[in-house]
């Protein structure tokens, strides 16, 4: 049986515009950002979620919200929806982790090179650690739940890591804007996913 996912990143926060890394920290959408939310739940209009899982931090679960109220579906938070924790570099702006940490740190943690899965920065999480529970919670909300038609409101870094862990073949730097929208399949019982490209 397939199952269809329907992963997007929240909308825009203050932190957002500043150019600063937001993490574990709990930012909430500013005012752009709760209409692109709303603009959001309207895409979603002809698609048919059964259901919304979300990142438990605001600036996910607001732009949930929407899409939860406006089909008038289930909308249940998890954490291992999350952001990175970046430990040592959340709420610093780009200029200040390179400045920080060195340009060598910071193009690393960016890079899609599965080789360099185990860099982060002080106290925070790698990409592995961030694919792994990431994964996890997918697969569990695929073998464990009878949806079949799934939103999933999570973040930029760890929606970005996910797809390019998901697609090897990514050679490029995903882009994934505030509110951006990837459809991806999970074939059963094959347990293989499936990434169908991005829809808004």
């Amino acid at each position: 049986m397939k199952k269809y996912f329907y992963l997007f990143r929240h909308g825009q926060t203050n932190w957002n515009l500043e150019k600063k890394c937001q993490g574990h920290t709990d930012i909430p959408l500013n005012e752009k950002g709760l209409k692109e939310a709303e603009e959001l739940s309207i895409k979603f209009e002809k698609i048919p979620l059964q259901v919304v899982y979300s990142s438990d931090l605001k600036r996910a679960t607001q732009t949930a919200e929407f899409l939860s109220i406006k089909k008038n579906i289930p909308l249940l938070l998890s954490e291992h929806l999350r952001e990175f924790c970046l430990g040592s570099a959340e709420g610093k702006s780009h200029e200040e982790i390179i400045s920080s940490f060195g340009i060598e740190l910071w193009e690393n943690f960016l890079s899609i090179n599965c080789e360099k899965d185990d860099i982060s920065y002080p106290g925070g999480e790698s990409r592995y650690q961030v694919f792994k529970r990431t994964l996890k919670i997918l697969n569990t909300i695929a073998c464990e739940s009878s949806y079949e038609q799934i939103g999933i409101a999570t973040h930029g870094g760890t929606l970005r890591n996910l797809l390019s862990h998901l697609d090897p073949s990514l050679q490029n730097k995903i882009s994934t804007p505030n509110c951006s929208v990837f459809k991806v399949c999970y074939l059963s019982p094959q347990k293989d996913w499936v990434l169908e490209g991005q829809l808004f």
